[in-house]
């Protein structure tokens, strides 16, 4: 995060961040953000990262990105929200995740298709370019596994009564 910070920086551009407070008690902190919350949980953390935002973009990253585009992942799932996450699969650095999300969905282990839950490109170029399909604003469906079963045929997704 420290080099994307610096690069946004150096561009010009407005940097607000979330911070454990751990981590500036550590000095891990970048000094030089516009504006840094310091909170004392990961929790609420996600939650002022989560406010007010037009999309998730996850780089490649390690076990805290990963709990953190699974959790986005689920809520899109059921229907919190419908904030587009896109997954930067930068030299098939995701390559593990996305095929674990297509075996769900080929297990019917998913609400509806692996791809309502979050979109793969592979550079960061693709993430915002908006010469490609409209990843901001594509809407996703949501189906209630409570009140539903689902069989998948050549239309998509259709609901069965249980």
């Amino acid at each position: 995060m420290g080099a994307l910070n610096d690069a946004c920086l150096k561009a010009g551009g407005r940097i607000e961040g979330v911070i454990l407070q751990k981590f500036v008690d550590d000095n891990l902190h970048h000094s030089h953000l516009h504006e840094m919350i310091v909170v004392d949980t990961m929790r609420e953390r996600k939650r002022l990262l989560a406010k007010d935002i037009n999309g998730f973009i996850a780089l490649p990253g390690g076990p805290g990105t990963w709990e953190e585009l699974w959790e986005i992942a689920v809520e899109r799932q059921i229907g919190s929200h419908q904030v587009p996450l896109i997954i930067i699969n930068y030299q098939g650095y995701y390559d593990g995740i996305r095929q674990q999300l297509l075996r769900a969905e080929k297990d019917l282990m998913l609400y509806g298709p692996a791809s309502d839950l979050m979109t793969f490109v592979d550079d960061s170029t693709s993430a915002i370019d908006g010469n490609g399909p409209n990843l901001w604003f594509q809407p996703i469906s949501i189906k209630e596994r409570s009140k539903w079963l689902f069989c998948r045929d050549t239309q998509g997704y259709r609901n069965m009564v249980r």
